[in-house]
């Protein structure tokens, strides 16, 4: 059966149930805590690839990597690593937020920190996103609202939600850039009854870079801005 409350389903999650996911050995996964009635305010669901594998180095456990993320969206001072996804969040909502208790809230693609490195999701995405997907469902679906925008940063979190969305294949995790140029941010998307607005962003950790290469003329950027515009609208 699946969850039926947030902390069932966090609880799920913690202990996952697919036991030949690559990643299970020492996993570390991440779902931040809410009250049931926080989640009737939430009106923003951010989607990135996953928490980055550095945080391994700086925490010891699950607990302890939820609360430092918590601080970094919550703290009235912008984060320091600006290639981070805090930073990167705080700048396109133009404040600080508890995700905890907020209209805005954050989840992974794939729920568990990388064992090693933040490249580590390219060989490990084929295995455990078919997995994670089924968490995923399940926090959309607690989510009572009938209308919610995504936030799909990078292009796993992008695959994730078209799988969702438009039932594009959930193993091609590519093409953001063309998405992102040709998406109509005004069309809606269903799932569970459910209206939802998309909107795609790059992942901070090589937009910059991106951009310069292949952005010449500022269409991807125009669009972002564009998107910005609107999710600070509602």
């Amino acid at each position: 059966m699946p969850p039926t409350t947030w902390s069932h389903l966090r609880k799920t999650i913690k202990n996952c149930p697919y036991t030949d996911c690559p990643r299970n050995e020492n996993k570390l996964p991440i779902l931040f805590g809410r009250e049931e009635t926080s989640l009737s305010k939430i009106k923003i669901a951010i989607v990135s690839q996953d928490p980055g594998a550095s945080l391994r180095e700086k925490f010891s456990c699950s607990g302890e990597i939820e609360e430092y993320l918590v601080r970094e969206c919550a703290s009235p001072l912008l984060p320091k690593n600006k290639r981070g996804l805090p930073y990167r969040m705080r700048k396109i909502f133009s404040k600080s937020f508890d995700l905890r208790n907020d209209e805005i809230y954050w989840t992974h693609a794939l729920k568990c920190v990388p064992k090693e490195n933040d490249r580590e999701i390219g060989k490990m995405w084929k295995k455990c996103a078919p997995y994670c997907v089924n968490h995923f469902k399940n926090e959309l679906k607690l989510i009572p609202s009938n209308e919610l925008v995504i936030i799909a940063i990078g292009n796993y979190a992008l695959a994730l939600c078209r799988y969702l969305l438009e039932d594009k294949p959930l193993k091609r995790a590519k093409g953001i850039m063309e998405f992102v140029r040709n998406i109509d941010p005004e069309k809606k998307f269903t799932f569970n009854e459910k209206e939802i607005s998309l909107f795609p962003f790059l992942h901070p950790s090589h937009r910059e870079q991106v951009l310069r290469r292949w952005d010449k003329n500022c269409e991807i950027k125009n669009k972002e801005k564009k998107f910005i515009e609107m999710i600070r609208r509602i």
